[in-house]
């Protein structure tokens, strides 16, 4: 398996915990890449990444997040997947941690919620108009977060340069 999602029982249960009890859901989604099993030049053996989704939090300690942790892997169990089995290292990465090592407002990976329509055309643009060369790419620029769609980012900023200096050159001349 290269993906795999384990979905809640209650889809309206888990994002009215996030959302409006903003507090970890009691049955969370559960996305698993095991990005070696389709390219093991990558990492021998199984590397696996566990993506839950979370409430933006202000902090988290060290025990609910060890215990939060122990739910997903019971919750895997349940399924036939047994983490703790085969697993020889593993790192959490919380809310807080991601605040505070890419200062994401919150922990969030995404940025700007969209939860409105027009909100994805709210999303800051890849180019700044207050500093010239200065641009922005990732999931909180537009067009929004995925990778699939950071990737578009990097490509609208690609040709933004390569725009920018095909206009210098032909001035040159």
């Amino acid at each position: 398996m290269h993906h795999q999602v384990y979905f809640p029982e209650s889809y309206q249960r888990k994002f009215e915990d996030i959302f409006v009890r903003k507090k970890l859901p009691e049955d969370p989604t559960i996305y698993i890449s095991n990005f070696s099993y389709s390219d093991n030049s990558v990492t021998p053996g199984d590397n696996l990444f566990i993506l839950v989704n979370a409430p933006a939090v202000t902090s988290i300690t060290k025990k609910e997040s060890e215990n939060y942790k122990e739910k997903i892997y019971n919750k895997l169990l349940a399924y036939g997947v047994d983490i703790r089995k085969d697993k020889v290292a593993e790192k959490t990465i919380t809310p807080c941690d991601i605040e505070a090592k890419f200062f994401a407002r919150r922990g969030a990976l995404y940025g700007i919620s969209l939860n409105r329509k027009k909100d994805s055309f709210l999303r800051p643009s890849n180019v700044t108009r207050d500093i010239k060369g200065l641009y922005f790419v990732g999931g909180k620029t537009h067009p929004e977060g995925g990778s699939p769609m950071v990737t578009i980012s990097g490509l609208n900023v690609t040709h933004h340069i390569l725009n920018e200096n095909r206009k210098k050159s032909s001035k040159v001349f």
